[in-house]
């Protein structure tokens, strides 16, 4: 499909969310790129392929990277005062002090609103912290969040998809094996 319309928004995201699962994570930054190129003016999607970007190059160790990534995120908030404040934090507590910022910073501003539970819940996987990541999903799934169906497929989830606290959830949806 991507051939017969390569400048497809959906079609590019598709692909892009396709290598990140396979854990083609260049490959899906090159596609990720290409949407933000076509998304011209879709909020929703703008948000959600950066976001998909900073995890591509946590799950790459590319943490000078995943902090430009931020930064640029970041960068259209008034109340935020410079990106001196990330590189201390960096020096001080390293990806995960960064990553967990971040992750307080979206849920204080009014950028969530295009995020959920689960975007934080991967967050919290890509830097290993995966009990704060079960609890995200325990809440989205307590919320019926859209993509909660999709979370077995999520490869950010790899490493707790064997937890109990996870399988529970999968349980409640009957999506257990």
């Amino acid at each position: 499909a991507l051939e017969l319309n390569p400048y497809s928004v959906i079609m590019n995201k598709v692909s892009s969310y396709i290598y990140y699962n396979n854990f083609e994570f260049q490959k899906a930054i090159e596609e990720y790129k290409t949407t933000l190129d076509l998304a011209d003016g879709n909020n929703i999607v703008i948000w959600n392929v950066k976001l998909s970007i900073i995890s591509c190059y946590l799950n790459l160790n590319k943490n000078k990277e995943a902090i430009d990534h931020i930064k640029k995120f970041i960068s259209t908030d008034p109340s935020y005062d410079g990106h001196e404040l990330l590189d201390e934090i960096h020096k001080k507590s390293g990806i995960k002090g960064v990553i967990n910022w971040f992750i307080d910073w979206l849920l204080e501003s009014k950028e969530i609103k295009y995020g959920n539970k689960i975007t934080i819940a991967k967050l919290h996987s890509c830097i290993g912290e995966n009990q704060n990541a079960l609890k995200y999903l325990e809440s989205a799934s307590e919320n019926k969040e859209m993509e909660m169906p999709k979370i077995n497929n999520i490869s950010d989830f790899k490493s707790i998809k064997t937890e109990p606290r996870f399988q529970t959830i999968l349980k409640k949806m009957n999506l257990a094996d």
